[in-house]
């Protein structure tokens, strides 16, 4: 392995596009499972795909990353 999910101890934030074929449900499950931060987030973005930031709805990853940015934990 690459890394060590447990040795991520920061805040973390997983944004993903509802139509992402890169990265799905079990795969966002499994970071999450193994990750050491306390805070940790996965949010499914509806219409998004894996370039969800070259896309007309990219304003949504924008405002989720920006408000988990902010301190927010539910953005």
């Amino acid at each position: 392995m690459a890394y060590d999910p447990e040795r991520i101890k920061v805040p973390t934030l997983i944004v993903r596009g509802a139509w992402d074929g890169v990265s799905n449900d079990a795969d966002a499950a499994w970071l999450i499972a193994r990750l050491g931060s306390l805070i940790k987030l996965d949010r499914k973005l509806p219409k998004g795909t894996h370039l969800m930031h070259l896309e007309t709805g990219r304003a949504a990853l924008f405002e989720t990353a920006g408000r988990f940015l902010a301190g927010e934990t539910n953005p």
